[in-house]
């Protein structure tokens, strides 16, 4: 059984109204839903709440602090899969309804919100090249066992949800204008040149992936919500990552195309 200290995250007030009833919930530590189980089991007209607390699993439900009209109380609570078993017992008709409300509003809700308890290091990272490099192979390592493919998509779907064109397309519209002098620059490398704070809302798309498990879709939904922060940062003065200079790669290409142009 999990206990759950301190307060977490109450969610948003639209998600806590069904009906008439208040069915206050919250985020842990982790981004997942807990639910107050005296609310639940007022809803499905569950009249003892602690007896049915007791035939939940261990993994089903929790103790926490939460802040009543009384003052702070301890209270049991349900997670997600202690929800659903609360739900299954109920032999109200409304029990239908409230399991369509949690599956079709408050989850999705709550997963394409952005709640994954991004602390300000989390986002700002991001900025530096290092980073964004780091998380690129973070991402591969994490999509691995799905397969090769599954990561080429990957690289594919994040750099059109960002920038609406193919990466090799990109490369090929820097190079013929002039952007870049390698015209076999990956697509994530050219972005980082160009356009910074876009470099930067890709490399926070592989971290919710990978650190957060957020599907792809909520990932670059999410991500993109930081672009005009990201600009608002590099704008105040923080270099940005790799500033329009030539990776260490290109760099050594420049200086053996130098020698040779010598030799000749």
């Amino acid at each position: 059984m999990a206990v759950l200290e301190p307060a977490f995250q109450p969610l948003p007030a639209q998600l806590q109204q069904f009906h008439d009833h208040t069915v206050r919930g919250f985020l842990d530590e982790q981004g997942e839903p807990w639910w107050v189980a005296v609310d639940v089991c007022e809803v499905l007209s569950i009249q003892n709440a602690r007896d049915a607390m007791s035939r939940l699993k261990e993994h089903q439900k929790g103790v926490g602090t939460i802040d009543t009209p009384g003052g702070r109380q301890r209270a049991w609570l349900v997670n997600e899969k202690g929800l659903y078993k609360l739900i299954l017992t109920s032999r109200k008709p409304e029990a239908e309804a409230f399991q369509d409300w949690i599956t079709d509003e408050v989850i999705p809700a709550i997963r394409k919100t952005g709640q994954y308890h991004l602390t300000p290091e989390h986002v700002l990272e991001n900025t530096r090249r290092p980073v964004q490099i780091q998380h690129t192979k973070d991402i591969a390592t994490f999509l691995y066992p799905q397969g090769k493919q599954v990561i080429i998509q990957w690289m594919v779907d994040s750099f059109v949800g960002m920038k609406g064109m193919l990466p090799n397309t990109y490369v090929k519209n820097a190079y013929f204008q002039g952007d870049i002098t390698n015209k076999n620059l990956s697509g994530r490398e050219a972005l980082r040149r160009r356009e910074p704070p876009k470099a930067c809302v890709i490399s926070l798309m592989d971290q919710l992936r990978f650190e957060f498990q957020a599907d792809d879709i909520t990932a670059i939904e999410v991500a993109k919500q930081f672009e005009p922060g990201f600009q608002a940062v590099l704008n105040a003065g923080l270099k940005a990552p790799a500033e329009l200079g030539p990776s260490p790669l290109e760099r050594q290409q420049t200086k053996s195309l130098a020698n040779k142009r010598k030799k000749h």
